[in-house]
């Protein structure tokens, strides 16, 4: 018998290791910070080396060039079309 859709395309049907990839890409950012938090706890030294080395302000840069290049075109277009909220985020940030 036939049926509308493949099992293979069933949600019940995806393998843990699938489930936990489809999450780790969709939550990479709190994931990473967590462990880099919990890393730096369990050893501090490893997060004394790390700050010596610019690494916070590497990781500031990198989260928001990541964030960025995430973006959806559409969404991109949204945001730049709203020009009263884009003057706010100026003004909020410089004032």
């Amino acid at each position: 018998s036939s049926s509308s859709s493949s099992p293979s395309s069933s949600p019940s049907n995806t393998t843990l290791a699938e489930r936990l990839r489809s999450f780790v890409n969709a939550q990479f950012l709190p994931i990473g910070l967590v462990v880099g938090l919990i890393t730096g706890l369990v050893y501090p030294p490893l997060g004394a080396a790390a700050a010596k080395l610019g690494v916070p302000k590497m990781a500031t840069c990198g989260i928001f060039l990541v964030s960025g290049l995430l973006l959806r075109l559409d969404d991109v277009k949204r945001a730049a079309s709203a020009r009263g909220a884009f003057l706010y985020a100026v003004f909020s940030t410089l004032v």
